[in-house]
């Protein structure tokens, strides 16, 4: 699943399974947390578990996702990351808006080294607000055949960084 936060004024394609902002009442800032949550190993992996044939909504709902405000620890760093990922042109400048005390980018993450260092952390960050261990974060991974292993080398040494910082999990 790729989940993605299009700027103001973009059009979809039909087929494209799309949140109503406007009409949902979702902020900015959960926008972000959403968007990181959908976008990581371990939510794909989960949603894969799911799947039969064709990914509709119906599998996404079933999905277990982590209630994440920005009060949890954690939270801030969380959607800092996902800011620098998303934010990548002026056409998200309001997107940063109405999360107080959290530091927002002027520039997103374009450089692809950058990117890749920034996502690693966020996946790693994200296998922690699952509660998962070292052990079943690296199964997670391996079941990821076209991502290289330097990319999940990166995400495990993250894990391993940045520690527990949630409870114990979902």
């Amino acid at each position: 699943m790729i989940s993605a936060i299009a700027p103001k004024n973009v059009f979809t394609e039909v087929n494209s399974t799309t949140l109503d902002v406007r009409s949902s009442g979702i902020s900015n800032t959960e926008q972000l947390l959403l968007c990181a949550l959908a976008n990581s190993f371990v939510f794909d992996w989960l949603l894969r578990h799911r799947v039969s044939s064709t990914l509709n909504m119906f599998y996404v709902y079933q999905c277990p996702m982590p209630r994440l405000r920005l009060a949890d620890a954690g939270a801030p760093e969380i959607l800092h990351l996902a800011a620098h990922l998303t934010c990548t042109s002026p056409d998200f400048a309001d997107l940063g808006q109405g999360a107080p005390g959290t530091p927002w980018p002027s520039e997103g993450a374009i450089d692809p080294a950058e990117h890749a260092l920034l996502r690693a952390e966020l996946d790693a960050r994200i296998a922690h607000l699952y509660g998962l261990d070292e052990a079943e974060l690296r199964h997670v991974l391996a079941t990821f055949p076209v991502v290289g292993e330097g990319v999940k080398a990166g995400v495990v040494e993250w894990f391993g960084r940045v520690g527990r910082v949630f409870g114990p999990g979902i």
